[in-house]
């Protein structure tokens, strides 16, 4: 804008007061036409590099919140313990021991959904440290942690003459965004839900 505002004020500059007209001055000056409309093509190209350099920085700038949101997210802790209620619970039969009275909870936005079905969904990727334990009347048994339904690792509850004996689990798991967490029966059918608790939490 700038230089087709100076070319205009030098063809002012040498228009006469008495002949205005265009076609008079393009024919008498050709060189200072010929500048204008270099001067207009130069103008034009600086306008279009001007959008393409905004829209780059724009990109830029989106990228920049895109990764800074990343990495709030990745430092928000998240860690969830919670147990069973002051009763003896037979085990459901989809297997899945529950633990649905929360002891606490940070950082993990569908709570209530884990405490009814036992199962954890991840909902920041990283790796957890998990941590079971289950008291139940049956000896010489086992029960597992199952990462999508897969095995990660296998509780043990020992020969006892008691009326209960616990085991426990303790593992570190790699998790992806919806990647669940639960704790299957195994040789459990019945366990009492105070003494009964799992904890997860985000290490890393």
């Amino acid at each position: 804008m700038h230089i087709r505002l100076f070319a205009f004020l030098l063809i002012s500059a040498i228009i006469s007061t008495n002949g205005n007209q265009t076609r008079e001055v393009e024919k008498k000056n050709p060189l200072l036409w010929i500048i204008i409309r270099q001067l207009d093509r130069i103008e034009t190209r600086f306008d279009t590099r001007k959008v393409e350099f905004d829209k780059k920085i724009e990109n830029l700038q989106k990228e920049i919140q895109k990764k800074q949101g990343e990495q709030s997210t990745q430092q928000t802790p998240v860690a969830l313990t919670s147990c069973g209620h002051h009763s003896h619970v037979t085990v459901n039969n989809d297997g899945i021991i529950r633990f649905p009275r929360k002891i606490i909870s940070v950082g993990v936005k569908h709570v209530s959904s884990y405490l009814s079905s036992g199962k954890f969904i991840c909902e920041q990727a990283g790796l957890y440290h998990v941590s079971v334990t289950i008291m139940t009347p049956n000896s010489h048994t086992n029960y597992e942690l199952k990462k999508n339904q897969v095995q990660i690792v296998a509780g043990y509850i020992p020969d006892h003459s008691k009326r209960f004996s616990s085991g426990t689990i303790n593992t570190a798991v790699d998790l992806n965004v919806n990647d669940q967490i639960a704790v299957y029966r195994g040789g459990v059918n019945k366990y009492y839900g105070y003494y009964s608790c799992f904890t997860i939490v985000k290490v890393n």
